[in-house]
């Protein structure tokens, strides 16, 4: 893990330029390309079963996804405070603004989550795909929908690595919850590695696990000793 901090002496690290540019950046398309590559391997695993399960998959999706940007938005928001602090020389500021984000994003994401897996049988209605796909599509948006508050938890604590200049972390992160998910999408859709055989609604769970396997990973780090004495990252209350 690495973030641009205050060292020992007090000295603010001031290079700058395209190499610093591109070793921020890099990770930081990586990460969002990976967070959306988990249904896109849900779709390719999904695809052998059938074109019906696999167009349940990128309908139900896509429309998770839809739903529940908002937050995942107003998470990312996070960085941009944490940065202004860090680049302000307070960054013992930073930690709160995390805190703040978890605190007033993630209780409304589980609630759009509860929504969405009540309401999938009127969202698919809405949507009035085929005969077919209709049941596959509502358990796999019911599947997804739990992991709604886990994805926001996970994007307010990357955006707060972000916002300190630490791209590597949420990539680290989002890595290996891809090949979390790779691993339980063949599990839990076919039924290998000793897994119950689910199908469509396999692969929503094994997204769902691996999204809160990615929060779990990012709060691993953001609750290391060196950001707490650095950033201000202990437990803050609402503001």
């Amino acid at each position: 893990m690495r973030f641009n901090e205050q060292n020992a002496t007090g000295i603010t690290d001031q290079s700058g330029g395209l190499r610093e540019m591109a070793n921020l950046a890099a990770p930081l398309v990586l990460s969002q390309i990976l967070i959306t590559a988990m249904g896109v391997v849900d779709s390719m695993v999904v695809g052998r079963l059938g074109a019906s399960e696999l167009a349940a998959v990128g309908l139900a999706g896509v429309w998770v996804w839809a739903l529940s940007a908002f937050f995942i938005g107003a998470a990312i928001s996070v960085q941009t405070f944490v940065a202004q602090h860090h680049g302000s020389n307070e960054s013992e500021k930073c930690g709160g603004w995390c805190w703040q984000g978890l605190i007033s994003i993630v209780p409304c994401a589980a609630l759009a989550g509860l929504l969405i897996f009540l309401g999938a049988h009127e969202i698919i209605q809405v949507l009035d795909p085929s005969d077919d796909v209709k049941p596959l599509a509502r358990g796999y948006m019911r599947a997804r929908s739990l992991g709604v508050a886990g994805l926001a938890i996970a994007v307010t604590l990357s955006s707060f690595f972000r916002g300190i200049g630490d791209a590597h972390t949420p990539f680290v992160a989002t890595l290996l919850a891809n090949l979390l998910n790779l691993f339980l999408d063949f599990g839990l859709v076919y039924g290998w590695f000793g897994f119950p055989k689910l199908g469509v609604v396999g692969a929503g769970v094994a997204t769902t696990i691996s999204e809160w396997a990615y929060a779990g990973i990012v709060a691993w780090f953001f609750g290391r000793a060196a950001l707490v004495q650095a950033f201000g990252t202990r437990r803050a209350r609402p503001d």
